[in-house]
């Protein structure tokens, strides 16, 4: 490798082969000329994105995007059973792309069609020349996921009942639930696994029974299992927030300065009926009240989370004490909004 050479300058090279001839003196073949014109190599590709999508002529989508390279040419590789190259590496592009399948990244998003469960890694190797590129490589799990879990009603002794259909191709399912919040870990956690009924179609209903040791709510996740290759693939998991009686109770108001009067200062939210906040955000919009979270101006993010004391208290900036300014308190987890009511989902500042 000749590496002192500089960027754009044209540097042209010959090559010769030498043999011995039979007197024993060194014969010189013709020359072999190349001509080459070094080039800066390009930056790894280090934000790869995975989103799965539900495709009706396939078992699962994966959807592949990135930022596009500033010089040579974008291509996924999936390496499936093996563990891809280190990222910032640098190899021949045969080598890299050898029995393996190789998608073409010039059109974002990239879409990769599943037949069935498996595992990979996504690798973004970009090309330039015969050299390839390494970036962050992305991992996938695809596993049809549990995505219609819900809450049927009590049942006998203090338990509660659930229902779902089984996806294609699943063979077990593991449902997880705490009283204490997410994630659900090891705190106070009942599980339960469910193995595939014989005979059992793709779509079949199936029910579970969990304890609720007399919470209000839980907080249930669950996994899908499958098999491929020879081992079992797990999904990601689905969540689902359940009121195992009244609804818990979120509620928003106006701080104001002295005796209730004054320019507005902060926002106070409440919640009744549970010590677990919900996954909000709040929208300030001048004129109207927003109707959606994508509305006016972010004040105050969070995700769910324990809330000891009840409430928390988002501090309202100047500006936003204009004159007919409306804020809007939107749940972001749908997994959340059937145990938690919202009481008053916007409120006019000043």
């Amino acid at each position: 490798a000749d590496r002192d050479v500089r960027t754009g300058t044209r540097y042209g090279y010959a090559v010769f082969a030498e043999y011995a001839a039979v007197s024993g003196r060194a014969v010189w073949s013709a020359a072999a000329s190349i001509h080459a014109v070094p080039q800066t190599p390009p930056r790894p590709i280090t934000d790869l994105r995975v989103e799965r999508r539900a495709d009706l002529a396939a078992y699962a989508m994966a959807v592949l995007s990135c930022t596009p390279p500033e010089s040579g040419e974008l291509s996924i590789v999936v390496y499936a059973g093996d563990e891809p190259p280190r990222p910032g590496s640098a190899e021949r592009w045969d080598l890299l792309t050898s029995k393996r399948r190789v998608l073409a990244g010039h059109n974002l998003p990239v879409l990769h069609a599943w037949t069935g469960p498996g595992a990979c890694w996504y690798v973004p190797v970009v090309r330039l020349d015969d050299m390839g590129y390494v970036g962050k490589p992305a991992p996938f799990d695809c596993v049809n996921e549990v995505d219609d879990l819900r809450l049927e009603g009590r049942a006998a002794g203090g338990t509660v009942r659930l229902r779902w259909r089984w996806p294609r191709l699943c063979t077990r399912v593991e449902i997880a639930a705490s009283a204490l919040g997410w994630p659900v870990g090891a705190r106070g956690v009942t599980r339960e696994t469910i193995s595939r009924p014989a005979g059992a179609a793709d779509g079949a209903e199936d029910i579970c029974e969990l304890h609720t040791g007399g919470a209000t709510e839980l907080f249930i996740h669950t996994t899908a299992y499958a098999r491929a290759g020879g081992r079992e693939i797990a999904s990601h998991g689905t969540r689902l927030r359940a009121a195992t009686g009244p609804r818990a109770r979120l509620s928003m108001k106006v701080e104001r300065g002295l005796f209730g009067r004054g320019t507005p200062h902060a926002l106070t939210l409440e919640l009744h009926g549970s010590t677990v906040a919900p996954a909000l955000v709040i929208v300030a919009q001048h004129g109207k009240p927003p109707s959606d979270p994508r509305d006016g101006e972010v004040i105050y993010k969070q995700e769910s989370m324990e809330w000891h004391a009840g409430k928390v208290t988002v501090e309202i900036k100047g500006e936003l004490a204009a004159q007919n300014t409306f804020v809007g308190l939107f749940l972001t987890d749908p997994c959340e909004a059937a145990a938690v009511e919202v009481v008053t989902p916007y409120l006019q500042l000043a």
